[in-house]
């Protein structure tokens, strides 16, 4: 019924998390925590962790690098070359752009690796 609100520290012994849940997508600034502590009343905890303190610095064009699908021939994938924008290991920055993270470079031609094939079925 939630009448009774407190903070507590998150060393309180075993836990089990029940689920975890990322608010606030783009600006990845709280986790929401559902977990059981393993006492004998076997208290429910929500547990929010603010990390908009962590990630200060919002991320540059030049932050990103091009990553394309070389899984398939020549980067070609379901007719497509497509390039992916990744952020640079290691860069502790925020991705709060909503632009669009795949770039098509062109088409292709397709090949028999584009279909997947049905169960117990081999080309």
């Amino acid at each position: 019924e939630g009448n009774s609100w407190f903070f507590t520290h998150a060393n309180v012994g075993k836990i089990q998390i029940v689920s975890s849940t990322l608010n606030n997508f783009f600006n990845a600034t709280f986790i929401t925590v559902t977990s059981i502590r393993q006492t004998q009343e076997h208290l429910l905890d929500f547990i929010t962790i603010d990390l908009s303190h962590l990630l200060t610095k919002t991320c540059k064009n030049s932050d990103y690098i091009n990553w394309s699908l070389d899984r398939h021939q020549y980067g070609c994938f379901n007719g497509q070359e497509l390039y992916h924008f990744r952020k640079t290991p290691g860069l502790l920055c925020g991705d709060r752009s909503l632009r669009e993270k795949f770039i098509i470079k062109s088409n292709c031609t397709c090949t028999t690796s584009d279909y997947r094939c049905r169960f117990n079925y081999n080309l």
